[in-house]
């Protein structure tokens, strides 16, 4: 039975998921009707304006499914969901929580680009053959569309830049793979470690960027558990902002300066003691994390109406 229910709540990410694809895909077909061989050969300098058209694709897809269809499963499929993405609504504790989930997600950033070299190993051709060639056609596909969408040249065109891949990802990817996802594996569970995990695979595995599968899916235990212990969806949505505005402006500072982008981020030219500070540092806010946890919900259990989070 709770195997079953498991499936079903996998069942609505991918819908989620379908949803926005394939009506970005459709109003991409739409914007461009009279450029079709261009589109399908990926020759997009031919086509007018393309740049801003996969903005508007971009915005209206992934408004419409990761963010309308999992508030409307929130408010009408399973309401009791939506209770569970603001327990802890007292502001000064959020703040708090988000001031140094924030500064966890910029110390995790030299143990990402490490992780992003394991993972680059592990796809190798020397460890999985042939199937290197696939993942790696793959991931050059979607870079050059990633590049596409996260350039800009005006302050408008940052504006949605900035709404496009930071703003509606932090909002839509943390209700769906923290609030939905996260949370229904918990009563499906009960095991609260098993949901944060089984949350952060998928949420890297949808992306299909299987070279930064490794990254990916520890960015996404980070948010998990900064969710989890804080007991409000805004701290990780704040976390997942200022990831991927970082990567954005880093991104775009690339291509002004003509140097190329690589696939995935690497601890090459990072120093060994950064990477020791980063891992240290990582595990020591984690472990703040759960001590505020501890301090302010567990300690208070008759002032708290969120103190058993965990």
């Amino acid at each position: 039975m709770k195997l079953n229910k498991a499936w079903v709540a996998l069942f609505w990410v991918v819908v989620f998921w379908l949803t926005a694809q394939i009506l970005s895909v459709s109003i991409l077909q739409l914007l461009c009707w009279n450029y079709v061989t261009e589109l399908i050969e990926g020759n997009y300098e031919a086509i007018p304006n393309f740049r801003t058209k996969l903005h508007i694709v971009y915005l209206i897809g992934h408004s419409v499914g990761f963010v309308l269809l999992p508030l409307f499963y929130m408010y009408r499929i399973n309401p009791g969901i939506r209770t569970e993405l603001l327990k802890n609504k007292d502001s000064k504790i959020t703040f708090m929580f988000l001031l140094s989930a924030v500064f966890l997600i910029l110390s995790a950033m030299p143990s990402v680009a490490l992780l992003a070299d394991i993972n680059r190993y592990v796809l190798s051709e020397k460890i999985i053959g042939s199937w290197h060639h696939v993942f790696n056609t793959l991931e050059e596909s979607m870079m050059k569309q990633t590049i596409l969408i996260v350039s800009y040249d005006s302050a408008l065109s940052a504006i949605m830049v900035t709404l496009v891949i930071a703003v509606l990802p932090a909002i839509g990817e943390e209700l769906i793979f923290r609030g939905l996802l996260q949370n229904e594996f918990i009563h499906i569970s009960g095991n609260k470690h098993l949901a944060v995990w089984v949350s952060a695979f998928v949420f890297s595995f949808i992306h299909f960027q299987f070279y930064g599968f490794l990254p990916r899916m520890f960015l996404g235990v980070l948010l998990g558990y900064s969710y989890l212990l804080s007991g409000n969806i805004l701290v990780s949505m704040g976390m997942h902002f200022t990831n991927n505005f970082i990567a954005m402006i880093a991104m775009n500072i690339a291509l002004k300066n003509n140097q190329p982008i690589p696939t995935t981020d690497s601890a090459k030219d990072i120093p060994i003691y950064i990477i020791i500070l980063s891992v240290a540092s990582v595990f020591t806010i984690i472990m703040l994390l759960f001590r505020m946890h501890r301090k302010y919900f567990l300690t208070h259990k008759n002032n708290s109406e969120h103190a058993h989070i965990l």
